[in-house]
């Protein structure tokens, strides 16, 4: 039997199936009905059932495209994430490695001045030094020229 004809057999049981009163609805021969509708199915064409197959199919792959474009955007989204990190992270060595570039040059400038400051104070205590036995030296000669001009002057010499 073909499908047609089984669907034209629906359709009679349908017409001449008892109205319930008071209602619109039809009383059918449900174990009639459902011997129809399995010889129905038993006579679909096997073109139905592969586009059954087929919608079937096309789900299955819209769904795994949508997990897989989840995936996608996830991953996406995580890389940026870490190269946001990264970026962080390289600007902030940066900014450190600058604070230790000024504070080591700030160091260097006050070591250099501190040193300057050390010189000029032993040059200066050199110089006081080098001043004072200088002026012993000129009194210590003084003191000799002064004392040969006595002897000079001493007839008992």
């Amino acid at each position: 039997m073909n499908v047609l004809s089984i669907v034209e057999q629906i359709e009679e049981l349908l017409a001449n199936a008892s109205g319930v009163p008071f209602s619109s609805k039809k009383m059918v021969d449900g174990e009639a009905l459902q011997a129809l509708l399995e010889e129905l199915k038993a006579n679909l064409p096997e073109e139905v059932r592969q586009c059954e197959i087929i919608i079937q199919q096309k789900h299955n792959i819209l769904l795994d495209a949508e997990h897989e474009a989840d995936d996608m955007v996830k991953a996406a989204e995580e890389r940026a994430k870490l190269m946001v990190e990264d970026h962080e992270i390289t600007q902030k060595a940066y900014q450190y490695s600058r604070e230790l570039v000024a504070d080591a040059q700030r160091t260097a400038k006050d070591v250099r001045i501190g040193a300057r400051v050390y010189a000029d104070e032993l040059m200066a205590d050199v110089e006081k030094y080098v001043g004072d036995t200088l002026r012993l030296v000129k009194k210590n000669r003084l003191e000799l020229k002064s004392g040969r001009d006595e002897r000079s002057a001493d007839p008992a010499d």
